[in-house]
């Protein structure tokens, strides 16, 4: 059975439902897993299928990174890795696919973390992600509501 990691289908209106390919992922690697866990968030079952006459096209590493923002394999992988990890978990958390704009505030401060890492030769980083705010009313409490800030922290570790 051919290699076909990657490949998808898909109704139209599922894909845009689960938001597409996540756009803010401008490296190699990781938006077929994203879309994916999207759709799996949404409660689509990801199946495999018979594709005996389907070949995948040949490549190597260096067309992997040919297009992408970052051109170093290994580290489109970290980056990947740690942005799914935390993407995911952040939906779970909210209960919700992130939006465009959230997705590229997290990539970023990913990308931030892991050149301080880099940068500074640490054994880790943390990230901190601002959640939006959250106002609980309480008629008790009149106008005197207090405006919850949510904050994740997460450490990201490097093993060197």
């Amino acid at each position: 059975m051919p290699n076909l990691w990657g490949s998808v289908i898909v109704e139209r209106e599922v894909f845009l439902k689960a938001g597409g390919y996540d756009e803010a992922i401008t490296h190699w690697g990781g938006e077929d897993i994203a879309l994916y866990s999207d759709l799996s968030f949404l409660g689509y079952a990801l199946r495999t299928y018979d594709a005996p006459d389907m070949r995948a096209i040949e490549h190597g590493d260096d067309e992997r990174v040919k297009f992408g923002s970052e051109k170093d394999l290994s580290r489109a992988k970290q980056l990947s890795h740690v942005y799914e990890v935390v993407r995911v978990d952040l939906t779970k958390f909210l209960g919700r696919l992130l939006n465009k704009q959230e997705r590229n505030v997290l990539r970023a401060r990913i990308t931030q973390a892991l050149n301080l890492l880099e940068k500074n030769k640490s054994a880790s980083e943390n990230v901190i992600l601002e959640l939006p705010s959250v106002t609980w009313k309480r008629p008790t409490l009149g106008s005197k509501t207090p405006i919850i800030q949510r904050a994740i922290s997460y450490k990201i570790e490097i093993p060197r």
